[in-house]
């Protein structure tokens, strides 16, 4: 793609990925690494034309359980659900910004935001009481 000078990624992060969350660490971290991930390989290929994007979408309503309503969430299935469609839309503008971190949804920049002077450890008890165990 360098050497076209053009092309790119496309990668789905996740809001799981901006705190650690107890049930599901492995994804949450592995969301962190891609969110992490494509901001540095995107700032490495400014000016190359080769975009690197990421689209953060928080609750979206998919087929996770296998009956269409998706994983639930506890209280923070109050937050908000986004329909797919919403997040396609979002992820192929964040595309053509070559945005590395579009968060979907203003509640989810909110929660981003209110979340940030919050340490991990209390992050954590409260992502894990919101969501409770499998």
């Amino acid at each position: 793609m360098v050497q076209r000078g053009h092309g790119g990624l496309l990668n789905l992060g996740s809001t799981a990925g901006f705190q650690p969350v107890p049930w599901t660490a492995t994804y949450a971290a592995c969301k962190a690494f891609v969110l992490s991930w494509s901001q540095a390989v995107r700032q490495e290929h400014l000016g190359t034309g080769v975009r690197i994007a990421c689209i953060v979408p928080g609750i979206t309503k998919t087929n996770l359980n296998g009956q269409g309503g998706g994983e639930t969430r506890g209280l923070l299935d109050y937050v908000g659900i986004h329909q797919t469609a919403e997040v396609a839309k979002a992820a192929v503008d964040a595309y053509e910004k070559n945005s590395a971190a579009e968060i979907v949804g203003f509640n989810n920049k909110l929660l981003r935001l209110a979340g940030v002077p919050i340490p991990a450890s209390i992050m954590a008890k409260f992502v894990g009481l919101s969501r409770g165990p499998p």
